[in-house]
C-alpha cells in the first residue's frame, strides 16, 4: 500500500487539505493546542476495477471522534435517496435532457477552506517513510479544510457544494433538499443531486 499512501498525501497537499508543519511550528503548535491534535490513520483495502484487477487504495483518516468541539459541529448532511435519485433520472430521460452521475475524487479535501477558529491538526499516521515521506515524527498535518475523518467533514462538504452550485445560479428543489436545478431561457433545466 506505500505507493497508494504516497498517491493520497500528494493528493491531499495539492488540493491544500493539508498543509504540513515544519518542526518548529508543530512544537509550537502542540505546545499551544495539545487538545486540538488529533491522531490519524490509514484505511487501506482493495478496489476491485473494471478489469477485475485488485487496486491498492488508502486513505488518510484523522481520528475525528476525539475532536474537542465534537458535540458543537454541525452534522446536517443529507444524501441522495435511491429512490429520488431514480425519480430524478426517469424525469430527466423523459424530458430528453441529458445525465451524468458521478462520483467525486477525493471529495473532502475539494471542500472550502474551515472557518474554524482553531484550525485541527492531525499527529503523522505510521507508516510515512515507506510512503515516501521522510518526516520527523514530531511534525503535524494543519487540517486546512474538514478532511475526511472530522465529524464536520460530510455537512461541510455539502455545504461547500451547496455554495458552488448556488455561485453558479443553481437553485435548490423546494422538495428535495438533494436536487438543485438550472434553469435556461427556454425553461428547460439542468438537475443536480
Amino acid at each position: 500500500f506505500d505507493a497508494a499512501r504516497n498517491k493520497e498525501l500528494r493528493g491531499l497537499f495539492d488540493l491544500g487539505a493539508y498543509r504540513l508543519l515544519s518542526v518548529e511550528e508543530s512544537i509550537d503548535f502542540r505546545r499551544e493546542n495539545p487538545n486540538l491534535v488529533l491522531p490519524s490513520r490509514w484505511v487501506d483495502r482493495w478496489k476491485d476495477t473494471d478489469s477485475k484487477e485488485a487496486l491498492a487504495k488508502s486513505r488518510l483518516v484523522i481520528l475525528g471522534f476525539k475532536d474537542p468541539s465534537v458535540l458543537e459541529l454541525e452534522r446536517s448532511a443529507p444524501t441522495p435517496t435511491h429512490e429520488g435519485f431514480a425519480c430524478m433520472m426517469q424525469t430527466l430521460a423523459s424530458c430528453q435532457y441529458p445525465a451524468y452521475s458521478s462520483d467525486i475524487s477525493n471529495a473532502f479535501a475539494q471542500s472550502r477552506k474551515t472557518t474554524r477558529e482553531n484550525k485541527i491538526a492531525a499527529s503523522l499516521p505510521p507508516g510515512m517513510a515507506e510512503a515516501g515521506y521522510n518526516l520527523d515524527p514530531r511534525q503535524l498535518l494543519l487540517a486546512e479544510t474538514e478532511v475526511y475523518g472530522l465529524i464536520s467533514g460530510p455537512s461541510w462538504l455539502r455545504q461547500s457544494l451547496v455554495a458552488d452550485f448556488e455561485e453558479l445560479g443553481y437553485v435548490k428543489d423546494p422538495y428535495d433538499k438533494c436536487i438543485m436545478m438550472l434553469c435556461d431561457d427556454n425553461a428547460k433545466g439542468n438537475l443536480v443531486s
